[in-house]
């Protein structure tokens, strides 16, 4: 049973791997899930953010030891070192993401371009393969779907639920194609009025999220990370590639695009 959660409470919520102090602001549902608009205390209200209860904790002492015992791994972490000297890296020396994707995805993201592009075919959503299937996948085969009080695992589901919000943030403004704007509009509409048509990772699936991780240096270098998060999301990312290249072959091709309707083609003036 999910735990009940107030506006105006103070909580923990996870954010870049580690747990912070919180209060929530707002609660609305959103694609039939709850979501909590929270204020990270002490920080500037440009990071206030709506999260889903997977994000957020209730204010308990055992909570607060969690958050203390992933704070203490942090620090306890080797410091970044050179033959002559010990350097301390800050945000503005963080160097660009680097994620490489593999022949097979980037075979993907090609076929996806042209499918849409020049043979004008929308991919038919919803997919059963979403991005939420694909990390729930991930998190199993990984060993991360397991309760589990250790730390390191704790901060990996945590960089994986970012992503997953990542992606949904930078869906419309930076995935799409201007051929699928209109298949947006119609599923953020049916979403703000409320139908259970779920979130937009369990809409959206692996072609787009090829995208997204095509896209992701440069989104993540929107976002004041410290270099230690940053090495540990990049690995996360580089074995999230190696699971996808292997399963994507099977869940992706032509015959999961469809035609569009002579109406959907007069709505972008084609």
């Amino acid at each position: 049973m999910s735990l009940q959660f107030e506006s105006g409470e103070v909580i923990y919520a996870y954010h870049q791997g580690l747990i912070y102090e919180a209060k929530i602001l707002e609660m609305d549902v959103k694609g039939g899930r709850q979501m909590y608009y929270i204020h990270y205390k002490g920080w500037k209200d440009k990071w206030n953010e709506w999260v889903d209860d997977t994000r957020i904790l209730k204010h308990t002492e055992e909570n607060t030891a969690k958050r203390d015992r992933l704070k203490q791994k942090k620090r306890g972490r080797p410091p970044i070192t050179t033959a002559k000297a010990t350097t301390t890296t800050t945000h503005e020396d963080t160097p660009a993401a680097k994620i490489d994707l593999t022949s097979v995805l980037r075979k993907i993201l090609l076929e996806d371009r042209d499918l849409i592009n020049h043979h004008k075919s929308l991919v038919r959503l919803p997919r059963t393969h979403s991005v939420h299937y694909i990390l729930d996948r991930f998190k199993e085969d990984s060993g991360l779907s397991q309760m589990s009080d250790s730390s390191n695992m704790g901060f990996r589901r945590a960089i994986l639920a970012d992503l997953e919000i990542l992606f949904e943030v930078s869906l419309g403004s930076r995935l799409l194609y201007r051929f699928e704007r209109p298949q947006f509009e119609d599923i953020h509409q049916k979403i703000n009025s409320g139908e259970p048509v779920g979130r937009l990772s369990q809409i959206y699936g692996p072609e787009h999220f090829v995208r997204f991780l095509s896209k992701l240096p440069e989104l993540l270098s929107a976002f004041p990370v410290d270099l230690e998060t940053h090495l540990a999301l990049c690995a996360e990312v580089s074995e999230l590639i190696k699971f996808l290249s292997k399963s994507a072959p099977q869940i992706t091709g032509s015959h999961n695009y469809e035609e569009v309707s002579v109406q959907y083609l007069r709505r972008l003036d084609l």
